[in-house]
């Protein structure tokens, strides 16, 4: 039985001696350079296959077949990092995956956000918690509306539109926000869009009921008027 235990010490020992150790080099540079980089730390250029020019370490893989390795960029971009792992099933490297930070990460006040995110984890119903959400808008914002060369459609218009269409124009209508969901940027232009019509609506409103108050009053002192000359008589 003792026997049997050295002679498996023994062979475990020599099979887990293939495992990496932490060996410098000074830097790698020629294509595909760093998939087959194991056992230590260098600084890698873009042209090996890194994300980026900086700092790579490649670590752990029983028999240099399940490794990971972890690269992050100098200089004035260095603001992320980025990690993959190596199946060792298929001798194939999996995707890279990035990790980025606005600064130090011991600081209450820094972002920290993963760039790279499977769409699946918040797509199925899930949840998604923010204090912020930016959405960059390449269209034009729609302050176009308040320009004097823009077509603002009549409310008989809209109406029609409104009975044959059942939404307002420009808005996607329910089923297509249940076919393809919601583009957050495009909708909240239209959304402006729609404010700054009904805003000119209220405006030409105003007016109207402006010059419609102002024909009372004439009629009314030209009523008093008549009256006055009338009990004179």
């Amino acid at each position: 039985m003792t026997k049997s235990l050295l002679v498996l010490s023994i062979l475990i020992i020599s099979y887990c001696s293939y495992a990496q150790t932490f060996n410098p080099t000074y830097s790698i540079n020629a294509a595909g350079a760093v998939d087959t980089f194991k056992g230590g730390y260098t600084f890698a250029y873009a042209t090996s296959g890194s994300p980026w020019d900086g700092a790579l370490m490649s670590f752990g893989g029983v028999v240099n077949n399940y490794d990971c390795q972890i690269s992050a960029q100098y200089g004035a971009g260095g603001k992320h990092i980025s990690f993959r792992t190596r199946n060792g099933d298929y001798s194939s490297w999996n995707s890279w995956f990035e990790i980025w930070h606005s600064g130090n990460l011991n600081r209450s006040d820094v972002d920290f956000t993963a760039k790279t995110v499977n769409s699946t984890n918040v797509y199925n119903n899930g949840n998604l918690w923010s204090k912020q959400i930016v959405v960059a808008v390449t269209n034009p914002w729609p302050d176009y509306v308040f320009k004097s060369t823009y077509k603002l459609p009549s409310l008989t218009e809209v109406n029609t539109y409104i009975d044959q269409n059942h939404h307002l124009p420009d808005v996607p209508s329910a089923a297509e926000v249940e076919k393809n969901g919601l583009n957050l940027g495009d909708m909240n232009k239209v959304l402006v869009q729609k404010v700054e019509e009904l805003t000119l609506y209220l405006i030409e409103e105003h007016k109207q009921n402006t010059n419609q108050q102002d024909e009372i009053n004439q009629l009314k002192q030209q009523l008093n008027t008549l009256t006055k000359s009338i009990s004179k008589n």
